[in-house]
């Protein structure tokens, strides 16, 4: 009778030991399952809020600078150091980016969370497009009828340019090729802002160089502000853009109006002298320097072509060395 009152009181002790484990075990995976949650809540609430810091750093990143980029236009050491002075700002919030190409370009080498590329290029083509609404109403705040967005202000949108998509390609090649080096780097923040500046300079230049080569000036039959219209882009322009947000934030008016000093020189290689009466009705009509062919295919080919070219050397030395 007593061994078989042990063996019952046993059986309940395992009985009993067996429920508190699976109760213990039901325990555990319900607290695991509720500090999941917890921590994918978080951490979702966390990357929602550094991506809206980030965006709105792009936006108004890209706004400052397109400002500086079309109030002062390729003016040699002071554009890219402004370039570098906004990078070190926006690198720790979202990389300073305030380019759509350096975005696109370093996703395409794998440097970027392809998420959240839309959302960059949209904040920044904005933080373009509102430096133009900025800039323009203060300049043109004292104008009678004047009209913030130009007349026609996409209708060179389709239009092809050669030179110009050479131009454009290369410098964004030159540029990407040295951002991505800079993001590669093991430098300091500085350092990298400073090494993207640099690299703009540089693309600035050769692309310059490479516009002006292919363009001598303005045809000799150019003889009035009608006929200066009607000229290829990349005979209107002075220099490159590298970045599709400066491209939409300016026109071809407003970079001749910007190089005053070469226009009343003669610079485009005609016997056409503009005066402020002719920039004022061109700034009524002409579009925006933003083109499929030349800003944003030139430009972006290019990127994509600097970026990964980086990465190939860079792999290439790297597989050497060991």
């Amino acid at each position: 009778m007593s061994a078989k009152t042990s063996k019952k009181a046993s059986a309940k002790t395992a009985k009993k030991s067996k429920a508190l484990q699976n109760k213990t075990t039901t325990t555990i995976k319900s607290e695991l399952k509720v500090k999941a949650v917890v921590e994918k809540s978080t951490q979702k609430t966390f990357w929602q809020k550094q991506s809206l810091k980030a965006i709105l750093g792009e936006f108004f990143g890209t706004m400052i600078f397109v400002t500086l980029a079309t109030g002062d236009p390729y003016s040699g050491l002071g554009f890219s150091f402004g370039l570098a002075a906004i990078v070190m700002a926006l690198f720790m919030i979202s990389g300073g980016h305030v380019n759509p190409i350096v975005t696109i370009g370093l996703w395409s080498a794998r440097k970027f969370e392809g998420a959240k590329v839309p959302f960059y290029v949209l904040a920044q083509l904005l933080g373009g497009f509102t430096s133009l609404l900025i800039t323009r109403s203060l300049s043109l705040a004292n104008t009678a009828n004047a009209h913030i967005i130009p007349e026609g202000f996409f209708s060179g949108f389709l239009t092809v340019d050669w030179p110009l998509f050479i131009a454009e390609a290369s410098a964004a090649a030159i540029f990407l090729f040295g951002v991505t080096a800079a993001v590669s780097s093991k430098a300091k923040v500085s350092g990298k802002s400073l090494m993207i500046g640099l690299s703009l300079l540089a693309a600035v230049l050769t692309g310059g160089i490479i516009l002006n080569k292919a363009v001598s000036g303005l045809p000799q039959d150019v003889k009035s502000v009608d006929d200066l219209s009607k000229a290829p882009s990349s005979m209107r322009v002075t220099g490159v853009t590298v970045n599709p947000a400066v491209a939409l934030g300016s026109t071809f008016t407003s970079d001749r109006d910007l190089m005053k000093k070469q226009v009343q020189q003669n610079a485009y290689g005609s016997s056409l002298s503009l005066s402020q009466s002719d920039l004022n009705k061109l700034s009524q009509s002409e579009p925006t320097r933003l083109n499929l062919s030349t800003t944003i295919i030139g430009l972006i080919t290019g990127a994509v072509i600097g970026a990964n070219l980086f990465v190939v050397l860079k792999n290439k030395e790297d597989s050497e060395e060991e």
